[in-house]
């Protein structure tokens, strides 16, 4: 590929297959990669470690296969948004994608993953700390960059399409507020971390659907940001304390917790958490 300025691709929702070209890693200036809904198979391409500045990879609802690699934790650290979803990836988390501290929405569901969830999931710092409208201005090249997540500059408007609790919903103007972990329908056993209970900034988390055992972190109840709370069709236990922990969280607004009807988990609940913002204090 010969477009050495080329900063946005969108080739999503065709028939496409094949391998994934290398030549994509001679674009770098590629900002947004978006090939979702074709049939690419084969693995990720290696050349693409190249992309250094690229903020949005969009691989979903292809066939790709193999490991998810670790370069793109150690090389593409801009990233904002990675949505792998619908694939035959697998192998395990690595910690090297615990370096993707600008990271704002990660979906590996519908994969072949396992191993255990890193306990690095922490160094998501995008997903830690509240950040200003500015500040993610900033990160994205300043006001004056042609790449911001909710401007229309030069017939592109950046967005994202995330299924929340089953539900699609597309984001366009309000990405910089949108932070979401969907690892769910994989093979990840072992428990879930305390760390992710540090993603104080995080919306959506969706661990549904794996192996996990074991009981849910104490402090999940200080997550106070969170819209979606997806824990079902695992193996936990000690569910009543989350129930306990949400319904006592001063910005927990409604929660409605039921028992998933086969018994997927043992002592699970399938919860559903919406969040309003409230004015005056509990």
């Amino acid at each position: 590929m010969k477009w050495p300025s080329l900063k946005y691709i969108n080739i999503g929702n065709n028939q496409l297959f094949g391998s994934i070209p290398t030549s994509i890693g001679l674009l770098a200036n590629l900002l947004s990669l978006n090939l979702q809904n074709n049939s690419f198979s084969g693995r990720i391409p290696s050349s693409m470690h190249n992309c250094k500045k690229m903020l949005k990879m969009g691989l979903a609802d292809n066939r790709l296969g193999g490991d998810i690699p670790t370069w793109i934790g150690t090389s593409l650290v801009e990233l904002r948004i990675l949505i792998l979803h619908s694939n035959n990836l697998s192998g395990e988390i690595s910690p090297e994608l615990c370096q993707l501290s600008y990271l704002q929405i990660l979906d590996l569901s519908n994969n072949e993953l396992s191993g255990v969830i890193p306990r690095c999931v922490h160094n998501f710092t995008a997903m830690a700390v509240k950040k200003s409208m500015p500040d993610l201005y900033k990160l994205c090249g300043g006001e004056k960059s042609i790449y911001s997540f909710s401007v229309y500059i030069g017939g592109f408007i950046e967005s994202a399409l995330i299924v929340i609790k089953r539900s699609k919903l597309q984001y366009d103007t309000i990405i910089p507020l949108v932070t979401t972990i969907d690892i769910s329908n994989n093979s990840l056993h072992g428990e879930i971390p305390t760390e992710v209970t540090y993603l104080l900034e995080l919306k959506s988390l969706n661990l549904s659907r794996n192996e996990l055992v074991g009981l849910v972190p104490d402090h999940i109840g200080d997550m106070k940001q969170l819209e979606s709370l997806d824990l079902s069709r695992n193996s936990l236990c000690d569910l009543l304390m989350v129930c306990s922990l949400l319904v006592l969280s001063r910005r927990w607004r409604d929660a409605y917790f039921g028992l998933e009807e086969r018994m997927w988990n043992k002592l699970c609940v399938f919860v559903i958490v919406k969040w309003r913002r409230i004015t005056s204090s509990v």
